[in-house]
């Protein structure tokens, strides 16, 4: 449900918000808990041949990051790390991931 948030489908994110909002009372807490199951998935959304399965992936990877910040990094770029080292598929998706993560951190993050 959290990765549909960011469909390319303005109609879709739209929906997908809704039923997330109206089932998550905090985001944030939500999003730590389910960090481990959620990165994997999206890592191998990332990996898939769709170019809109990338971009879905990769935004909600985005979002992730602008939401918990340095309080996920480490652990992101844990599985990144591990992925670079696989197949094609998973060093593409990867390399994505961590362009969407660059795009998304803060600045003073990146810095430190």
């Amino acid at each position: 449900l959290y990765i549909i948030r960011s469909d390319s489908n303005l109609a879709v994110r739209q929906k997908a918000l809704f039923v997330w909002k109206s089932i998550v009372l905090n985001t944030p807490k939500t999003l730590r808990s389910i960090l481990s199951t959620l990165l994997l998935f999206i890592l191998k959304l990332l990996s898939d041949i769709s170019t809109e399965t990338k971009q879905v992936a990769g935004r909600t990877l985005g979002d992730i990051v602008q939401k918990l910040g340095d309080r996920v990094l480490p652990e992101i770029l844990t599985i990144l790390d591990r992925e670079i080292t696989g197949g094609i598929d998973q060093r593409q998706g990867a390399c994505f991931g961590l362009r969407e993560i660059i795009i998304a951190v803060d600045t003073e993050v990146l810095n430190s």
